[in-house]
């Protein structure tokens, strides 16, 4: 995924060992995708690449949760 143009940085990773009411533990695997900039974002769900993964791996996973933010303004 991050092949494609306007991904700044990708990676993927599994849940932190560590252990406290307020974490998210549904889940197994998680993509973290930062972009360029909003057009990036939008040219990347229409991308050739994030199509194909889509077609080949979509039966991997019976969930998506999608949690988007932006970086804070500078002070």
């Amino acid at each position: 995924m991050t092949a494609i143009p306007g991904v700044a940085h990708g990676t993927v990773g599994v849940p932190a060992a560590t252990d406290r009411p307020v974490i998210d533990r549904s889940y197994s695997y998680g993509l973290m995708v930062k972009f360029q900039d909003v057009a990036a974002h939008d040219a990347y769900q229409i991308d050739p690449i994030h199509k194909e993964f889509l077609k080949n791996c979509s039966q991997l996973w019976t969930r998506v949760q999608v949690y988007d933010f932006v970086d804070p303004p500078a002070r």
